[in-house]
């Protein structure tokens, strides 16, 4: 069994306006870099043997303030990068819904049936899963910290837990948030959600 601590990066600007991020590459913003510090410190006490992350700059800034404590470096997988939104890239929810009325209320109300103009919800959580049980395997028995994004956090959980329609949106996942699960040959188990 791996102790995942499935952690969503800290905040950036676009997190602050409410805009889709997607594949756009902002980094932490100083609230952000901050939240990451916080969640470096909870973790610190934990020996973690890595910590993995997702390509882009946000992702990788937590995952290096993360791995500090433990001398570690971190190791990219673009598996765990954000849902690609396409069009809808940097846009508030009312101006994607403007772009493509039908879609985005779909992507809004019932998510892991729905896409955004680039990627489907359900294809998120199969990468994301894939992340998580291909850095299982190469530190088996171990504890790691692995850094990825809203979409592909709340696609995977909503898969494992059974969540539907909104209930996608509504539970708590707070930026810098750590989500705890354990990975046992290609299964995984919810062992701690995030706290509001």
């Amino acid at each position: 069994m791996t102790t995942v601590y499935l952690v969503r990066h800290g905040r950036t600007a676009l997190n602050a306006e409410g805009r889709y991020r997607g594949h756009a590459d902002p980094p932490l913003d100083d609230a952000g870099v901050l939240e990451a510090e916080e969640t470096s410190l909870r973790l610190a006490a934990i020996p973690l043997r890595a910590v993995a992350a997702s390509l882009l700059r946000r992702a990788i800034q937590t995952a290096e303030i993360v791995a500090m404590p433990h001398g570690l470096h971190v190791e990219p997988d673009p598996r765990l990068i954000d849902i690609d939104y396409g069009s809808w890239t940097a846009c508030t929810q009312e101006e994607a819904e403007a772009l493509d009325p039908e879609l985005h209320r779909a992507f809004r109300s019932d998510p892991r049936q729905a896409a955004t103009p680039s990627e489907r919800v359900e294809d998120v959580a199969e990468r994301t899963l894939e992340a998580l049980c291909a850095v299982s395997r190469r530190h088996p028995d171990s504890t790691v910290a692995v850094v990825s994004h809203d979409v592909p956090i709340r696609a995977l959980l909503s898969q494992l837990l059974g969540f539907e329609g909104e209930r996608f949106w509504t539970f708590p996942l707070p930026t810098a948030s750590a989500t705890v699960l354990a990975v046992t040959d290609g299964q995984v188990e919810v062992l701690e959600l995030p706290q509001p």
